[in-house]
């Protein structure tokens, strides 16, 4: 084996990068065939234990599908042709969270407000749920029911506006320093906080 990998480390591959020359241990060719094409682990068990000069080509073609062609130099060797084609992995669709799952989306200090969504599969009863400014420990019950993908804005004090309204009649986040929204759910535990 040692006699195999010092031959791997020995030889050279030549690949042409934009009119440049760039020569590679072969072994390192054999690694990264072997890691990222499925037929790569086959052509290792079929190489020639004797020098091989390969001169790598890549065809475009107007596929979707990238095609990669390794053909050998002619030579008075075993010669050796790779053909692989790379499929690129399918994106996956993001699973929906199962049951209710309510999140701060947004905080406005500055506007006395703050955004809650319910992200998940299924509605929330906010009754017993609190929004705590953290800074100085004000409390805003919450009630009502959230449904799946519905934002309910949350005012400190604003009669007019949709959402729930704290009723403080003045300002609870601290503009000038680090002062959390917490959102508790209501067994008291701590679900979001921004």
């Amino acid at each position: 084996m040692r006699q195999f990998i010092q031959w791997m480390n020995s030889k050279r591959l030549t690949i042409r990068i934009k009119g440049r020359q760039i020569a590679l241990p072969f072994s390192i060719i054999i690694i990264t065939l072997c890691c990222c094409l499925p037929i790569g682990c086959v052509a290792v068990d079929n190489l020639p234990r004797e020098s091989i000069g390969i001169l790598p080509t890549y065809t475009p073609t107007h596929t979707s599908t990238p095609t990669i062609t390794v053909t050998s130099t002619p030579s008075l060797t075993p010669t050796f042709t790779a053909t692989a084609s790379i499929t690129p992995m399918p994106t996956s669709t993001p699973t929906p969270i199962q049951g209710p799952y309510v999140v701060i989306r947004e905080k406005n200090k500055v506007a006395e407000y703050v955004d809650i969504e319910n992200i998940g599969s299924h509605a929330q009863d906010l009754t017993g749920w609190k929004l705590v400014s953290e800074k100085g420990n004000q409390i805003c019950w919450l009630y009502g029911i959230i449904e799946p993908n519905q934002v309910i804005r949350i005012w400190t004090d604003n009669p007019d506006a949709e959402g729930i309204n704290c009723r403080y009649g003045r300002n609870i986040w601290n503009n000038d320093e680090i002062d959390p929204a917490v959102l508790y759910n209501d067994r008291s535990q701590e679900i979001d906080r921004r």
